[in-house]
């Protein structure tokens, strides 16, 4: 049971208290002290019943009398049990109903166990797929907005098979600190340590095991990063170089800074800021752990204009926030709760504006997303260069999610 009940903590807050999965699953997980076993459990119920939230709730709705006032408690629940019913072969039905009765009489009350029961096998008695069409955002379980908002840079079958990539186990990548670290090495020594890794390019590799590469001796001890792929592939835009002043101007939690400072082999300064203190102090721990001496870490909000960084820098890097679509295979929530970017894109014209006054004349500007959506991508590129003819296109790319845009001040 403990590891329904975890995974039960865990969509719950997610949902309804607004936490983020990729913070609460490894502590509530490391907090229950699951065994291995219970812990891919755990992570599969949690991440197959969040990705799918929306169209679990839609499959429910004619089995419970008046699904708006279902306490959340019980709703987190029964989606847990029909995921398992519906994509989790292995489970037993007859588990998957005593399970969640018994979560039900721990996390609400006896009486509740009852209601549970009730649903599901009514749901199991009754249950068969419709051939009525469901609309996408349903079926893939995101809001409409976020649908529409991804539909502005994608065709409809190239949404609908993004949607249905995030609703699938998602890749991990890793860069790999080079300059401190023997590259064969590193792969020799993780390996041995469960781990298989392909690599992607010279220091980058895809990951495959059932353990978080954050929990290898190379992760320790600062060989390795974990960082999509796509995610270094907007740092490699930067075209940095030895002895380079380089500015990292939304920096935190310092994955591109750290490839950039391997990139440049700890040589010239790289100057990371974020607005806040405590993601600051998370991305100091990264890089002394990577060990890399070129990177000086500040807390400023760079929507400020300060004097001493006007044209100071040969390359700016704005990985600007943004509403994350493109990363929510691994992060479900955010497809399940997205309502507007109109917001983020004024913070975003906002950074671009002001950091490229930073930018020394000759050099680069690069502007990155982790979103689909145009107006948080091309259209704050093409408001900028409209209103800053000092600055030129230089190239761009739109790839699994991520974004972003090379521009070059005359």
């Amino acid at each position: 049971m403990e590891a329904r009940y975890t995974a039960f903590k865990i969509i719950h807050d997610v949902i309804y208290k607004n936490k983020y999965s990729n913070m609460v699953l490894e502590s509530y997980m490391n907090n229950a002290k699951l065994t291995n076993d219970d812990r891919r459990l755990c992570m599969n119920i949690t991440m197959g019943t969040l990705r799918n939230s929306i169209y679990l709730e839609y499959l429910l709705s004619p089995y419970i009398k008046d699904i708006t006032n279902t306490k959340p408690e019980l709703l987190t629940i029964l989606k847990m049990g029909i995921y398992q019913y519906l994509f989790m072969d292995k489970i037993p039905q007859y588990a998957m109903v005593d399970e969640s009765c018994n979560i039900a009489r721990k996390a609400v009350s006896n009486n509740s166990a009852g209601f549970v029961n009730a649903v599901l096998r009514n749901f199991i008695r009754k249950y068969k797929e419709d051939d009525k069409v469901v609309p996408p955002h349903i079926r893939y379980s995101c809001t409409i907005e976020a649908y529409n908002a991804m539909r502005t840079m994608l065709s409809e079958d190239q949404c609908i098979d993004m949607l249905k990539s995030f609703n699938e186990p998602q890749d991990t990548y890793i860069s790999i600190n080079t300059h401190f670290h023997d590259r064969d090495t590193v792969i020799a020594n993780m390996a041995k340590q469960g781990y298989e890794l392909s690599l992607t390019d010279d220091k980058c590799a895809r990951v495959v095991s059932s353990k978080s590469p954050s929990s290898s001796e190379e992760f320790n001890n600062g060989a390795i990063i974990v960082q999509d792929e796509k995610a270094s592939d907007i740092a490699k835009l930067m075209n940095v170089k030895k002895g380079m002043t380089v500015l990292d101007a939304c920096a935190s939690p310092g994955g591109k800074t750290i490839y950039m400072a391997n990139a440049m082999a700890d040589t010239g300064k790289i100057t990371a800021c974020d607005i806040v203190q405590s993601r600051v102090s998370k991305m100091k721990e990264n890089i002394r752990r990577c060990g890399f001496t070129n990177v000086e870490c500040m807390v400023k909000d760079m929507k400020i204009s300060y004097a001493d960084m006007i044209e100071k820098f040969d390359c700016v890097l704005i990985d600007a926030p943004c509403s994350g679509l493109g990363v929510a295979g691994k992060r479900p929530e955010i497809k399940l709760k997205f309502v507007s970017a109109q917001s983020l894109a004024i913070t975003q014209k906002a950074l671009l504006e002001t950091c490229s006054k930073y930018v020394k004349k000759g050099g680069t500007l690069v502007y990155g997303t982790c979103t689909v959506n145009r107006m948080e991508n091309q259209d704050v590129t093409e408001s900028f260069l409209k209103s800053n003819t000092d600055y030129v296109f230089d190239e761009d790319f739109a790839d699994r999610g991520f974004y972003a845009a090379s521009l070059i001040r005359k």
